[in-house]
């Protein structure tokens, strides 16, 4: 029911990870390293795997998630600020380091033809 943040976006080791939930109540673990460590999650009961739709972030997940809170909400209690949240993410998509690429690669030849 309530979404929480516990850390800072970071690269744990799965143990690691673990640890630093073990204490926490309902923990729901999602994307790829979900399904990768269930070995280690299954050994804590506070840890569970959520559904394999939320593994990928996108805009259709996110509104499916806040009209499941909407709809337990009375009218009264909602009030929702959304202006404060922005994507964070740890690494550049395919697309993105393809383009540095390119753009590194063009660059490159523009300088070269300067020296001649």
């Amino acid at each position: 029911g309530n979404l929480m943040s516990c850390d800072a976006p970071t690269r744990l080791l799965a143990e690691e990870l673990t640890r630093r939930l073990a204490d926490l109540p309902d923990v729901m673990l999602c994307g790829d390293g979900a399904k990768c460590y269930t070995d280690i999650w299954n050994s804590y009961s506070n840890l569970q795997i959520a559904p394999l739709e939320w593994d990928r972030p996108s805009g259709t997940v996110a509104a499916r998630i806040g009209a499941k809170e909407l709809s337990l909400q009375s009218d009264a209690q909602v009030s929702f600020d959304f202006s404060h949240l922005t994507p964070c993410y740890l690494r550049k998509v395919e697309a993105e380091v393809h383009l540095e690429e390119n753009l590194n690669a063009t660059q490159n030849r523009i300088d070269g033809n300067r020296g001649s």
